[in-house]
């Protein structure tokens, strides 16, 4: 980290105006490889888009797709179908803005870099401004359509699920979608799926802090540590012939599942995981893995766990990283690695086309299939 401040501290010396310095900023910050990390200010809200078109985007087969809508009658107004691959945006190939993208994304893995500058590339742009997006629909035909930016736009959950938010599938295996569940439903969600044999629980998104009363309820053991923590902190300052550099106490401590006085679910669970994934959303993976040995069915997540740490900067710039570490409780790597998958399973092009989500389609074949 100091070869990096020595190589950006004369380039924000010399920025040449704000943008320039708000730049070197944000990409000196690039360098902690944090999902968590970022530089946030008005004038990086603006050159990177202060508002969005009314799709949500992921890498879908190395391709930015067209996987959802957030607002379906203004993208469907605009020409725009679920599955249709950007090609351009203004005329600029999609794939060199992603990779222009990436040079200002601190991401821990590739997949949370790809997600992010997908989703902050190709669909944002200034309120109420136009886009012209170059896509290929089904058949290969390419078209050109308009799409207007709006702040109203933007993604109310990270998930891009509709449907009801618990429901019993085929084969009466629960499902729960924890992207859109609140805490206020989880007493419900158990009653729901009592006799059930099997629980999905649909993590691709953001969790609303349920993991706290769902683990619990499906482990009898007492005192179960779910996640274990580091952090560094500095003894000294550094002195100039570098005696005392690495002068540093690390604290470590563990962190177990809340206890419960409710009865218990025994059955099969299985948390679906892709590179939306990320923080609150990993550690409830930590926690339901800890409990009952829920498996993970889909693909890697973002790798960025523990509490953020905010400060700013001159010019009114807001910067921001994981403020502690995060393990598994059995002490392997989380950050910059992500949950990982015991049955990999990925989306693809075809399935988006045909409204298939193969991920969950997975995932019910695995607990058909699995011995009682």
């Amino acid at each position: 980290w100091n070869e990096i401040l020595r190589q950006y501290i004369p380039r924000i010396e010399g920025a040449k105006d704000a943008l320039d310095y708000n730049l070197a900023v944000l990409e000196m910050k690039a360098h902690v490889h944090d999902s968590h990390a970022g530089a946030d200010s008005p004038i990086l809200r603006k050159y990177f888009g202060d508002a969005s078109a009314p799709v949500r985007v992921r890498m879908i087969e190395g391709l930015p797709v067209i996987t959802g809508f957030t607002n379906a009658d203004a993208a469907r107004a605009a020409g725009l179908e679920i599955g249709d691959v950007i090609l351009k945006v203004d005329g600029e190939e999609a794939s060199r803005r992603i990779e222009e993208r990436l040079k200002y994304s601190p991401y821990s893995t590739l997949q949370s870099g790809l997600f992010y500058a997908a989703e902050r590339s190709l669909v944002r742009g200034p309120k109420d401004s136009t886009a012209t997006l170059t896509v290929r629909g089904l058949h290969d035909q390419v078209r050109e359509v308009k799409v207007s930016h709006k702040v109203e736009y933007f993604p109310k959950t990270t998930g891009d699920r509709t449907g009801d938010v618990l429901r019993v599938l085929p084969g009466n295996i629960g499902y729960a979608d924890l992207d859109r569940l609140p805490a206020s439903q989880v007493d419900e969600m158990f009653e729901k799926f009592k006799d059930c044999p099997a629980i999905i629980f649909d993590d691709r998104g953001y969790p609303q802090g349920t993991a706290w009363q769902i683990a619990p309820r499906l482990t009898e053991k007492k005192d179960v540590v779910a996640a274990m923590f580091k952090r560094r902190d500095p003894m000294s300052p550094d002195l100039p012939n570098g005696d005392l550099s690495s002068s540093q106490e690390v604290t470590t401590f563990f962190q177990r599942l809340p206890r419960t006085d409710k009865w218990r679910y025994h059955g099969k669970t299985v948390m679906l995981i892709d590179e939306r994934a990320v923080s609150q959303a990993e550690h409830t993976g930590l926690f339901l893995e800890a409990a009952n040995g829920t498996k993970f069915i889909g693909s890697p997540t973002q790798g960025a766990n523990g509490d953020v740490t905010n400060f700013s900067l001159p010019g009114g710039i807001r910067v921001y990283f994981s403020g502690q570490g995060v393990w598994h409780a059995d002490g392997r790597q989380l950050q910059r690695v992500g949950l990982q998958p015991e049955i990999e399973v990925r989306p693809t092009l075809a399935g988006i086309r045909a409204g298939k989500d193969e991920v969950l389609d997975k995932a019910i074949e695995y607990l058909e299939h699995s011995p009682q």
